[in-house]
């Protein structure tokens, strides 16, 4: 009988965490919707949410093996916002900074097709700049919109936010 009532309390609780889970995961996307764009019409943000893709982290993104299939899958999200949860920024080119209030930055840059690269502008990039600043390696959210994919030289998102 115990047992019983032991594995009913484990199971009302599991399905409350996936419930819960599930939930808090929804909202939270509507929150980044919601300061990413400014916006506070739930029908806009819910146009903007069709035209983005999320993703874990790079290894979500991109496939182990990409060919000339993969690579072209990867070309049709030119255009689209993607967000990635978990991206880690192991490069930077800050050359035009001081002109143009732009940076890049990378992620992993030994295997080109598996780099993603993204340009920041104005006070992202400076904030970037200052957190970045004495660190080898940087851990960030980044959402951008997809410019380009190439097997060569990896994906470019222009417009990028990150927190």
């Amino acid at each position: 009988m115990n047992l019983t009532n032991n594995l009913k309390f484990t199971f009302y609780y599991l399905i409350l965490f996936i419930f819960t889970t599930s939930v808090y995961a929804e909202n939270t996307q509507k929150i980044f919707l919601d300061s990413l764009f400014k916006t506070k019409s739930k029908k806009e943000i819910t146009n903007i949410s069709k035209n983005i893709k999320f993703y874990d982290n790079l290894i979500q993104l991109f496939p182990s093996n990409i060919d000339a299939l993969e690579e072209k899958k990867l070309n049709e999200l030119n255009g689209l916002i993607i967000s990635i949860n978990e991206v880690q920024i192991f490069g930077m080119d800050d050359s035009q900074y001081v002109n143009t209030n732009i940076i890049r930055i990378a992620s992993d840059t030994s295997v080109k097709m598996w780099q993603l690269t993204c340009k920041l502008h104005g006070e992202q990039a400076t904030n970037f700049l200052k957190l970045a600043k004495g660190k080898s390696v940087v851990v960030i959210k980044l959402t951008g919109k997809v410019l380009k994919y190439r097997r060569s030289s990896g994906m470019l998102l222009d417009n990028c936010k990150f927190e």
